[in-house]
C-alpha cells in the first residue's frame, strides 16, 4: 500500500451515513434521540449512552474496552443494520475501531488487544514500536492529527479516510518510509521529554513518587516520553487549551486515594468547573471548555500537596 493511496478510499470502506462529534452532554443526547449509536460519550462523572453502553469512562470504567466488545457476534454489524450513524465525543483509535466492528469490519486481535491496552494504560506500556503494527499506528496518528474539535461537527469523511487504514493495516507493514518514521520516533520522545517542565519528587509511605508537570502537545510521543521524567504527569496541549492527568500505572494513581485521579477529578469538579472526568489512571478537563497554563500548574500544585 503506498501512502499516497490514502486519499482514494478502499471500495471496502463502509458507506457511513454520519458520524458526529458531541463536545456537550446534551448534544450527544440529541443525537442518541434521533437513533444515532453512541461511542464513548462520557463527560466527567456523567456518561450519556444508549443501551449498547459503548462507554468504558467513570461509572462505566468496570466495561470491556469498546472496540473489543464490537468485535463480539451480539455487536458485530449492529451498526450497519441500524443506519450506521453515530455520535462520539472524541476521535481516536479505540472509537475507530469502535465504529470499524459495527460496521462489520473484522479486526486482527491480536490488534484490538493492543489499542485496547494502548488505550486503557497507554503506549508505554506495550511498546508498541517493536510490535508488527508499529506502520499501521504511526500511519493513522498521523492521518488523525486533529484533536480538537468543535460541538456537533461532522467527522463522517475523516472516519472513513481512518477505517481505510483499519482496513489496510496489515499491508502497511511493507511500507519503507514508515519504518524510517518508526526509526526516527526517538526524536518524538527527546521532544516530549523537552515539554515537561517541573518535577517534584515525594515520598509516600515508602515509596517515591515524581509529579510532574508538561506544557506544549507538539511531542508524538506525549505520555509515554513524560514517564520518563514523571510517574505521574499533568500535561497542558496549548493547541487544544485541555489538560489531561495520567499515572504511569495504578499503583501511582491509588496513592492519590481510594478513587485514582478520579479524586483529583471531583475535586476540581467543585472548585473549578463540572466536566473533569476519565479513569482511575487517567482524567481530562472538560471537553466543552478551554483551560488555561495557570490551570495546570494549580491541579499540579493540588496533587503534589
Amino acid at each position: 500500500m503506498k501512502l499516497t493511496e490514502i486519499d482514494k478510499l478502499d471500495k471496502r470502506v463502509p458507506n457511513i451515513k454520519h458520524v458526529v462529534v458531541a463536545i456537550k452532554p446534551e448534544t450527544a443526547q440529541k443525537y442518541i434521540d434521533e437513533g444515532y449509536i453512541a461511542i464513548e460519550t462520557s463527560y466527567g462523572h456523567i456518561s450519556v449512552t444508549d443501551k449498547y453502553t459503548l462507554d468504558h469512562h467513570g461509572s462505566l470504567s468496570h466495561l470491556v474496552n469498546p472496540a473489543k466488545r464490537a468485535q463480539r457476534s451480539d455487536l458485530f454489524g449492529k451498526g450497519k443494520e441500524l443506519g450506521s450513524k453515530y455520535v462520539v465525543s472524541h476521535l481516536d483509535l479505540d472509537t475507530v475501531l469502535t465504529i470499524a466492528g459495527l460496521e462489520g469490519i473484522k479486526v486482527d486481535p491480536d490488534l484490538v488487544d493492543l489499542v485496547s491496552t494502548i488505550d486503557l494504560k497507554g503506549p508505554h506500556a506495550v511498546n508498541w514500536i517493536n510490535t508488527r503494527w508499529a506502520n499501521f499506528l504511526m500511519f493513522f496518528w498521523d492521518t488523525l492529527q486533529r484533536p480538537r474539535f468543535s460541538d456537533g461537527e461532522d467527522v463522517t469523511g475523516l472516519v472513513k479516510k481512518l477505517l481505510h487504514i483499519v482496513i489496510n493495516a496489515k499491508k502497511l507493514e511493507r511500507s519503507g518510509k514508515l519504518k524510517e518514521k518508526v526509526s526516527a520516533y526517538g526524536e518524538e520522545i527527546r521532544k516530549g521529554m523537552d515539554e515537561v517542565k517541573e518535577v517534584e519528587k515525594i515520598r509516600v509511605g515508602d515509596k517515591t513518587v515524581r509529579v510532574g508537570l508538561a506544557v506544549g502537545g507538539d511531542s508524538k510521543a506525549g505520555f509515554e516520553a513524560y514517564y520518563k521524567k514523571a510517574d505521574i504527569v499533568v500535561a497542558y496541549n496549548k493547541r487544544t487549551k485541555k489538560i489531561t492527568v495520567a499515572a504511569r500505572d495504578e499503583s501511582f494513581a491509588s496513592l492519590i486515594g481510594r478513587k485514582g485521579l478520579l479524586e483529583v477529578a471531583e475535586h476540581f469538579n467543585q472548585v473549578h468547573s463540572p466536566g473533569w472526568g476519565g479513569r482511575a489512571t487517567i482524567i481530562g478537563s472538560p471537553r466543552d471548555k478551554d483551560v488555561t497554563e495557570s490551570d495546570a500548574e494549580e491541579v499540579y500544585l493540588y496533587i503534589i500537596d
